[in-house]
């Protein structure tokens, strides 16, 4: 008998990761109108029942395998971030970076997006024998519910939206307090005492005794404490000599409750250019809305945030967009419509979404007024 081989560790590549899209002879040629490159607005509805039309040739292949062999339309939710403000429309806007494929190096762009990955595969849903309720499919994954979740995640990782109260400021001398009083494991609070001098007293069985201050514990309390300090120290300056941090309070993500409303398909081909990014992608256009006093980051470590843009600014930078934001430019006065008209801020958060997943997917079926697979 042969003595067993250990197996050999594979050594992953650059694109071998798994992406998902339809095949191109399930993809309508009439889809964007000119599939060359083109943009078309749908109904919420329209873009469900489209992809379910789709859906037969929804598959999975490695990027490299689809990048070479050009036999796969990888999907994208290409999602435009958007607010109005004493009600003008205004779009959220990035700088891709110079390192992107050739057709999108240094282009400005309005949509966020990126490939489906394997955990994002969702499935199809049938009507159960009770009214309303839905039961899963798992072993026959959806386009539609799969590209949703799909950007749900792209925006998380892509954009981090902020509103004022949530922006780095510094932090109030009982905020810093408490923030001591956490890591000293005094979950009760942390006092500030000033005293002329330092004496054998306060530093006997003191927790902490240095030249800049010293913490003893509450003798009545063993979760509490004081810093005692002399001279002009401040708090300011215990926290920054004990966490080795400046005083500032870290930037927090705002909730986001907007819905995502799919509105349409967005697609550019060159078959005389093998290996031309639009050859292999088809992009799902959606509308997304956050509250009017919130700014926004782009996360991506080479990409530049530019800022809010109205209608008519980006229509002016046309010519340095990249090709979609291009084509979108014709569309505006569609994208203003569902923005105003079906998107809003008032749901409950989709970062994160509450109940199972059959239910979460409902929800934002509901919330993009499609209609479910009967």
């Amino acid at each position: 008998m042969s003595q067993a081989q250990m197996p050999k560790l594979y050594e992953r590549t650059k694109r071998d990761e798994m992406t998902f899209g339809i095949l191109p002879d399930f993809v309508p040629n009439n889809l964007v109108g000119n599939m060359k490159g083109d943009a078309r607005l749908y109904a919420a509805n329209e873009v469900h029942d489209l992809m379910m039309e789709m859906d037969a040739g929804f598959a999975g292949m490695r990027r490299s395998t689809v990048d070479k062999l050009e036999n796969l339309r990888q999907l994208i939710l290409y999602t435009l971030a958007g607010k109005i403000v004493d009600d003008t429309a205004y779009w959220a806007m990035y700088q891709r970076a110079a390192g992107a494929e050739a057709q999108l190096k240094d282009g400005f762009s309005i949509g966020f997006g990126g490939h489906l990955e394997r955990l994002d595969l969702a499935s199809h849903y049938v009507a159960g024998p009770q009214e309303g309720q839905l039961l899963e499919v798992p072993e026959v994954p959806s386009s539609f519910y799969t590209t949703l979740t799909s950007g749900i995640r792209e925006l998380s990782e892509e954009v981090r939206f902020t509103s004022p109260e949530g922006k780095a400021r510094p932090m109030t001398e009982a905020e810093q307090l408490h923030v001591l009083s956490m890591g000293m494991g005094l979950p009760h609070g942390i006092l500030h005492e000033k005293v002329e001098a330092f004496t054998d007293e306060l530093k006997t069985d003191a927790m902490i005794a240095t030249d800049l201050f010293i913490l003893r514990r509450d003798a009545n309390n063993p979760h509490g404490g004081t810093f005692f300090t002399v001279g002009e120290t401040t708090i300011e300056q215990l926290f920054t000599e004990i966490t080795g941090k400046p005083a500032i309070s870290p930037e927090t993500p705002a909730e986001l409750n907007s819905n995502v409303v799919p509105c349409g398909f967005i697609s550019d081909r060159d078959m005389d250019k093998p290996g031309f990014v639009g050859n292999t992608h088809l992009g799902v256009i959606a509308v997304f809305r956050v509250k009017e006093d919130m700014d926004f980051k782009v996360m991506e470590e080479k990409y530049t945030t530019i800022g809010w843009k109205t209608t008519a600014e980006v229509i002016e930078m046309i010519g340095r967009c990249e090709p979609w934001t291009q084509f979108l430019c014709e569309h505006f006065e569609g994208l203003e419509k569902v923005l105003r008209e079906q998107c809003h801020t008032e749901q409950p958060r989709m970062d994160q979404p509450q109940g199972d997943l059959a239910s979460q997917l409902a929800e934002l079926a509901a919330n993009a007024e499609t209609q479910l697979p009967q």
